[in-house]
């Protein structure tokens, strides 16, 4: 976490966006219940009246896990941008600091991507993978929970797979 160190007083933001890309991801594994309801409700002709209730609130769910993902995104987008900023600060500082003679000798191509591709690359993934990574930890943890809150049997037999793959 290296690249934190460039992120300055916008640390924060990186914070907040891997808390709401977690966030995020839990909140979308709710409507997965709600429909779940629907399936019993309809399974067993109970309750028919309550099936608009449990669309409603699952698609509420829903949207404000979308909300809660786009607002991560902001925040990760902001302190990414911070990041590449000062990656090509302190790559100019440095080729500043060097003998004229060994800058000119590079080829004015390969500054040009040493110094924008580089924090590029480190923008790209500061802004879209970590809030993925952290919204697929918290998205396998919810739903693992949420096997175990249905039906705890079903939940060992869905992991069951996952167990034998780390064992063989």
């Amino acid at each position: 976490m290296q690249l934190l160190n460039f992120a300055g007083k916008y640390k924060i933001f990186a914070f907040i966006s891997f808390i709401l890309a977690g966030l995020s991801a839990l909140i979308a594994v709710i409507p997965i219940w709600y429909i779940w309801q629907i399936i019993i409700c309809v399974i067993f002709r109970e309750n028919l009246d309550s099936i608009s209730h449990y669309g409603v609130i699952s698609l509420e769910f829903a949207v404000l896990a979308i909300i809660l993902y786009l607002a991560g995104l902001v925040f990760a987008h902001k302190a990414a941008f911070k990041i590449s900023s000062n990656i090509k600060i302190n790559l100019l500082k440095h080729i500043s600091l060097l003998p004229l003679g060994v800058v000119e000798n590079l080829d004015s191509d390969y500054l040009q991507w040493l110094i924008i591709d580089s924090s590029k690359g480190a923008e790209n993934y500061f802004s879209l993978s970590l809030p993925n990574k952290f919204a697929a930890l918290a998205s396998s943890i919810g739903l693992v929970c949420l096997l175990f809150y249905i039906d705890w049997r079903f939940a060992l037999l869905s992991l069951a797979p996952l167990i034998i793959g780390f064992v063989s």
